[in-house]
Order: structure tokens, then sequence, then C-alpha cells
């Protein structure tokens, strides 16, 4: 049905755009996605590149030298263009008066970033560096703590 009142058989006034669509279902949806997973392990079986599927993959890759190296690139120019935008939106904030990291509270006193900021970044440090002891000591690379064994505080 056009806009214009008619049934679409007349050409002046009725696009095609005009014109309903049917609605895609969330099967048909599943169906293309379930569809295109088969054939990107078809691919990956039979040891054809999944990107261009025309070259060999490399050895234990999925993917072929060339393409490979064209999704380095890309994530490169995507990964530097995030940095920027966040280095920008981090400078923004800081000219306003604001929180370097969330934008809403003032910094701290001779600081870029608010109370809140600096001890969630000061906690996540420290459970960091604990994490990683405690794998640490499980390898036996470093011995356990003496006077506290069992446990590692961080100390």
């Amino acid at each position: 049905m056009c806009a214009g009142g008619g049934n679409g058989s007349e050409k002046a006034g009725c696009l095609e755009s005009e014109v309903a669509m049917p609605a895609v279902t969330e099967t048909a949806k599943a169906n293309v996605k379930r569809g295109k997973h088969e054939w990107y392990e078809w691919y990956k079986e039979h040891g054809i590149c999944v990107r261009c599927r025309k070259l060999p993959a490399e050895p234990g890759r999925v993917m072929c030298n060339s393409c490979m190296r064209d999704e380095r690139r890309k994530s490169r120019e995507r990964s530097e263009a995030r940095k920027a935008y966040y280095k920008e939106r981090r400078q923004g904030f800081i000219a306003q008066g604001l929180c370097g990291s969330c934008g809403k509270a003032p910094p701290l006193p001779g600081r870029k970033d608010c109370a809140t900021c600096t001890a969630n970044r000061f906690d996540s440090r420290v459970k960091s560096r604990i994490k990683k002891r405690t794998r640490l000591i499980k390898m036996g690379l470093l011995p356990l703590p003496t006077g506290r064994e069992g446990k590692y505080h961080g100390r």
C-alpha cells in the first residue's frame, strides 16, 4: 500500500521503500547465524582460510598469512583510535575540573582523579599483585610466606 492511498500499481507517487516488508523473525536470524558458523567450521576443518576462503590456512591457525596481516593492521588501527578517543576524553574532563577517569567528581588536590577512582585503582593493583603472587607460589616459583601459612595479605 502506498502513502498516496493507491495499491502500488501506479508508478507515480509510490516508492518501493514505502511497501511494507515482512518482518525478519528471530528463527530466521538464528538460522543465518548457525549457517555462518557451520561454514566457518567447515573451512577450519579443511585447513582453508576462514576469512578469504581461498588460500590455505597457516599451520595451527584459521587464516592465511595475508588475512592475518590485514587483521593485525585493522586491530592496531582500532586500538590507536580507541587510545586517541580516551586520551581526548580524559583531557576534556581535566580541562573542566573533573576527575580524569569518571568525569563526575572533582579530583583530589594535586591529582587528576577523584577519591573513588583513586581507591578503585589502588584496590585493583593490590588484588592483581596478590593474584600474581599466589599463582607464582602455586607454581613453586616463590616460597610460601613465613608466619602466614595458607594466607597472603599483600604485604
